[in-house]
């Protein structure tokens, strides 16, 4: 629309020049049309250009709710492969985004290994990842975290 807009300011200024060499030399357009046919033109044309910006604004705010990903992965190579952890270390409290596959939390449920990589929902504020309960490998769920909390972690 801003395309479009400007293009039709640029039409604007040419029947305007247009209407001034009318007006200074042969005097054939009707009385009153000529100034009427410019100042509609060029208020239309405001409008599309403020049309155009509008819309520009509501197409990134579309994109930046879906919360799609700025870029999407090919291969996707976990650190514990390329750089395994010591054998065995406790960890006090991370953040839901640093759990890797393997570790444990426990809760008033029960004890729970992580299954998954962790990944995140609404814009990065939350946390989530697959878990089972250990020793029951069949029933799994996705717990959620908000991004800033702190979980207590047993790392094999």
């Amino acid at each position: 629309m801003s395309k479009l807009g400007l293009a039709g300011v640029g039409v604007a200024i040419l029947l305007a020049a247009w209407v001034l060499v009318d007006a200074l030399s042969k005097h054939t357009a009707p009385r009153g049309w000529a100034s009427l046919i410019v100042v509609v033109l060029f208020m239309g044309a405001l409008q599309l250009i403020s049309l155009g910006i509008v819309g520009e604004y509501i197409r990134l705010i579309f994109w930046e709710s879906k919360g799609r990903p700025p870029y999407i992965l090919r291969a996707y190579h976990p650190a514990a492969i390329l750089d395994p952890l010591p054998p065995t270390r406790n960890v006090e409290s991370e953040l839901p985004m640093q759990l890797q596959i393997g570790d444990r939390l426990s809760d008033e449920t029960g004890e729970w290994e992580v299954i998954g990589s962790p990944y995140t929902m609404a814009g990065g504020k939350d946390a989530r990842v697959r878990v089972q309960r250990v020793g029951k490998p069949g029933g799994t769920e996705i717990r959620i975290w908000r991004a800033h909390e702190r979980i207590s972690v047993t790392r094999a």
